[in-house]
């Protein structure tokens, strides 16, 4: 979601609803992060939010490494929600679904779209206090 389209929302007699971000490539079963918009919140950029259940985010450069708070990598989308790869095309798959670095029980982690952790609030970030931007 662009922070225009959420200003735009902002403007509606819907305003008054909670809003989710959803975020998801096909190749997750569409929906992998929700976050939920804030009231009264402006955001540079709306972040994805957290993992759904069962499923996991990483954000790694072009060698698979995690990148640190604020570097830009490529979001990594990994669970059970995850498919297997693209019918009938075995290069594609081959290219977007990698074996997951960081677990042996999931065989596939899928690389879709630039995206940086960034710092939220006045402190040194916490775990519980950084949600994915997509760049």
């Amino acid at each position: 979601m662009s922070p225009a389209a959420l200003d735009l929302w902002r403007q509606t007699s819907m305003r008054s609803v909670r809003l989710i971000n959803g975020y998801g490539p096909t190749e997750t079963t569409i929906t992998a992060t929700v976050f939920e918009i804030a009231e009264n919140t402006t955001y540079q950029r709306v972040p994805i939010g957290r993992p759904l259940a069962n499923r996991t985010i990483a954000i790694l450069d072009r060698h698979g490494n995690l990148v640190p708070i604020g570097v830009r990598g490529y979001l990594h989308i990994g669970g059970a929600s995850l498919a297997r790869g693209y019918l009938n095309r075995p290069e594609l798959t081959a290219e977007k679904f990698i074996p997951d670095p960081f677990s042996r029980r999931s065989p596939e982690h899928g690389c879709t779209t630039p995206a940086t952790w960034p710092a939220i609030g006045p402190t040194a970030p916490s775990s519980s206090s950084v949600v994915p931007t997509i760049r």
